[in-house]
């Protein structure tokens, strides 16, 4: 059919356990659909769907399974490794899983750049918050983000693409105003800050959103308090 040189090309053969190494979801499967099985040159078309209209599609979505302890398995094409890159090898059962999520993580929460419990006098002041996060590599970028001020009031950041932030010294950095008497106003709500006669006290909870969609979450408690 192609006389030479133009001969007929064939790509690498892969199974759908090796494409799952290189692709975390499968949007499709396109196929040759002969206008005439029994004379090729009359051409025809690619198609997307299963091979046969009933025969299931093998697609895969993002998956769902935490990794064991929050580390991904490694699978190889090195025929002496004993998880071998898309073969059953890569199972579960007999190896540490790869095809998992690894939940990112928060640390290094700080007001004003410390730990400790900063107290605000006057009735309102600004605070700067800091943190870093840790994502696995895969799965970045960092799609969104929220920031729970526990006064009431939140920030949401999405349909971003952000970089990791796992050096200290180059953390995520956010300001935040306090008023007292704002959050006297909404203690019982959501968001709500503990307050008493003459002070009010607020914890921050801070989420963060992958390119997987899993999910990262920290929390400092009692992280600012406020007087009049």
């Amino acid at each position: 059919i192609f006389t030479p040189p133009h001969q007929a090309r064939m790509g690498e053969l892969h199974t759908p356990g090796g494409l799952q190494q290189i692709f975390a979801r499968a949007y499709g499967i396109w196929h040759w659909e002969s206008r005439n099985p029994e004379k090729l040159e009359d051409g025809g078309r690619y198609k997307i769907g299963p091979l046969e209209d009933d025969a299931p599609t093998q697609l895969w979505d993002l998956p769902t399974a935490e990794c064991p302890d929050n580390l991904r398995g490694v699978c190889s094409n090195d025929s002496n490794q004993s998880c071998r890159l898309g073969s059953l090898d890569c199972d579960p059962g007999n190896c540490i899983p790869n095809y998992c999520l690894v939940y990112p993580t928060i640390s290094n929460i700080k007001i004003n750049n410390k730990t400790a419990l900063p107290e605000l006098v006057n009735g309102v002041g600004v605070v700067k918050l800091t943190f870093n996060t840790k994502v696995d590599p895969d799965q970045l970028p960092i799609s969104s983000y929220s920031i729970n001020w526990g006064d009431g009031k939140s920030t949401t950041v999405s349909g971003v693409v952000l970089r990791n932030r796992n050096n200290e010294d180059n953390p995520f950095t956010l300001y935040h105003l306090y008023d007292y008497w704002q959050m006297k106003s909404v203690v019982g709500g959501d968001n709500a800050p503990v307050c008493s006669d003459n002070t009010c006290t607020a914890t921050i909870n801070i989420k963060i959103r992958d390119n997987w969609d899993a999910f990262g979450e920290g929390t400092l408690e009692n992280a600012v308090s406020i007087s009049r």
